[in-house]
This record gives structure tokens, C-alpha cells and sequence, in this order.
């Protein structure tokens, strides 16, 4: 009976139990920041997803407006003024009405002219020639060809990608 009141003056019962219980704390609070931390990682990752599909997608529009330049360069196209020269399309990028992009073609010129119903980044194009001579190595003759500047501007349905392209098109004097 001695031996059992000294041990409890001297405070040693319940030590390990305590010890216990704050180990098992430190435990759960690392347990809780880890899963905080991946959940943080899984959307971070899930919206890097979304915003890549939609680059790829708004990429992939762009390719094909190019390769269906014969939609947009038409003869009243090249014969317009600055000033009223553009073509807009929506398409639909998935097939299904899911997914549109908005694209707008305009001339690249030197003056800075808006051209109405363009959205302000197609009107914000770097100000060039429009006609120019072809470039150095294209294998097309200065004296016999002229190059013409245009700029694409691909818009995703939610605004949050937009991809601008300079191209050029080569004419006969």
C-alpha cells in the first residue's frame, strides 16, 4: 500500500497515457494537413486539365480556320477596305453544342483602324504592312509576288483562352 501512494505523490501514474494521447493529436493533425493538401492538389490538377482542353481546343480551331482559308479569303474579303474587311465564324469544337469558339479574321495594317463588331483584342493587332513583299527564302519572286498579312483571333466559349495568329497569303502582282 506504501509503494502505490508514493507512486501517486510522485506523479508517474497516467504518464504514458498522456503521452498517448498527445502523440495520437500530432498524428491526427498531420493526417488532417495531408488530406487538406491533396485536395488543394486535385483541384489544382482538375483545373489545369480544363484550361489545357480548352487551349487544345482553341489550337485546334485555329489549325482549322487556316486550312479553310477558301472560306474567308473570298474576292470582296481582299477587296475591302481595312476598315470592313473581316470575317467571324463560331464553330462548335466538340460536335455536341458543348464547346464554341468565336474566330475573327482581320487585315494586319499599319493604321490601327477598329473595324466594328470585332472584339477589342482582334482589333488589337500589331500594327505592319499589310502588303508586303514575300519573305526572304519562301521561294516566291519580289518582282512577281506580293505577301498579304491577316490576323486570326480565336476566342474560347468561356473567354478564358484566347489565341492570336499572324498569317500570310501570297497574291500575283
Amino acid at each position: 500500500m506504501k509503494h502505490i501512494k508514493n507512486d501517486m505523490i510522485n506523479g508517474e501514474d497516467g504518464f504514458i497515457l498522456i503521452l498517448a494521447l498527445f502523440m495520437l493529436m500530432l498524428v491526427t493533425i498531420i493526417g488532417i494537413a495531408a488530406t487538406r493538401t491533396s485536395e488543394t492538389e486535385i483541384r489544382i490538377s482538375g483545373n489545369d486539365m480544363i484550361i489545357r482542353n480548352d487551349f487544345y481546343s482553341a489550337e485546334s480551331v485555329l489549325v482549322d480556320i487556316m486550312e479553310r482559308w477558301d472560306e474567308w479569303l473570298t474576292s470582296s474579303f481582299i477587296v475591302s477596305a481595312p476598315e470592313n474587311a473581316s470575317y467571324t465564324e463560331t464553330v462548335d469544337i466538340s460536335g455536341n453544342g458543348a464547346g464554341t469558339a468565336l474566330i475573327e479574321v482581320r487585315f494586319i495594317e499599319p493604321d490601327g483602324i477598329t473595324v466594328p463588331g470585332l472584339s477589342d483584342a482582334a482589333n488589337n493587332l500589331p500594327l505592319q504592312e499589310h502588303i508586303m513583299p514575300p519573305p526572304a527564302g519562301s521561294g516566291y519572286s519580289m518582282g512577281k509576288f506580293e505577301a498579304r498579312r491577316f490576323g486570326i483571333t480565336i476566342t474560347s466559349d468561356n473567354e478564358q483562352t484566347m489565341i492570336q495568329a499572324g498569317v500570310w497569303c501570297i497574291f500575283n502582282k
